[in-house]
């Protein structure tokens, strides 16, 4: 068990390799920061673009 003080490191500090992560316990991650929530609104922009005519396609 983990004590109400214990702190815990970013996920981004550990992809970065400047937190250590846990090799054999379960990783909780909650996904619910400005990233995430970006990806979604980009989704939903694009989808009523789509859907309305709207928009340019761009070809990289």
């Amino acid at each position: 068990m983990i004590g109400p003080d214990g702190t815990f490191p970013e996920l981004g500090d550990i992809v970065a390799g400047s937190s250590p992560g846990r090799e054999t316990a379960i990783t909780i991650a909650d996904l619910t920061g400005t990233g995430v929530q970006d990806t979604a609104i980009a989704t939903l922009t694009r989808q009523r673009a789509t859907a309305a005519g709207a928009g340019t396609v761009f070809d990289t």
